[in-house]
């Protein structure tokens, strides 16, 4: 298999390391850097080439495996640079990747916990309204999967 020996983890590490050094700008362009290389990835595997844009045949199974994996890892990467913003108090940047990430996730309870983390943030900037409306969005979510639930536990 094709492929760097440096384990994904470690690219948002050494993205994120300059932060602590408060070299807020440098942790940005690399982390960004690290998602425009997973975005490119993505492309190549919707356009249904293999991850480094060759023409190699995957199958359907393993090309959505990819997908998922990378999916997951560009998630991951938005979360290391809504980590850096909030670190440098640039909550413009985080809400708005927050708002991205709530709008693509699928899941109820990742939607869930994204929408209370964001309330969370509007509470650092003292946007209350805003927390609130955050807060319960997330509480309505909560709502709605136990009452699918318990409605699948009736029939």
């Amino acid at each position: 298999k094709l492929g760097t020996m440096v384990p994904f983890q470690m690219r948002i590490l050494l993205g994120t390391l300059p932060a602590y050094l408060k070299k807020y700008t440098i942790a940005l362009e690399k982390l960004y850097s690290v998602l425009a290389t997973v975005h490119k990835i993505l492309h190549n595997l919707e356009s249904g080439k293999s991850e480094d844009g060759s023409l190699i045949e995957l199958s359907v199974r393993d090309r959505e495996i990819s997908k998922q994996v990378w999916s997951s890892r560009e998630a991951r990467v938005q979360h290391a640079i809504i980590n850096v913003a909030l670190m440098s108090k640039n909550y413009v940047l985080a809400i708005e990747i927050f708002q991205k990430l709530i709008e693509k996730n699928p899941s109820i309870n990742q939607k869930r916990a994204l929408q209370s983390a964001l309330g969370r943030v509007f509470l650092q900037m003292g946007d209350i309204m805003n927390a609130e409306k955050c807060f319960s969005k997330s509480k309505q979510l909560k709502r709605s999967k136990t009452g699918t639930l318990s409605s699948v536990l009736l029939i």
